[in-house]
C-alpha cells in the first residue's frame, strides 16, 4: 500500500506529464487553442488542489 506521500507524488507528477502532452497535442491537433488553454488551465487548477492537500499533511 503506498503512503500519502507517495499518493501526492504521484498525482504531482501525472498532472504535470498531462499538461506537457497536452502542451505538445495542441500545437498538433485540431483542437481550438482556447479549449487547450482550458484544458491546460484545469490541470494548473488541479496541480494548485494538490498542492493545498500536500500542505496539511504531516509527513
Amino acid at each position: 500500500m503506498k503512503t500519502t506521500r507517495e499518493c501526492i507524488e504521484k498525482a504531482r507528477n501525472t498532472v504535470e506529464i498531462i499538461s506537457a502532452a497536452l502542451e505538445g497535442y495542441g500545437a498538433r491537433s485540431g483542437l481550438d487553442k482556447g479549449e487547450v488553454s482550458a484544458l491546460l488551465m484545469m490541470c494548473t487548477d488541479l496541480s494548485d488542489s494538490i498542492d493545498e492537500l500536500g500542505s496539511h499533511i504531516v509527513y
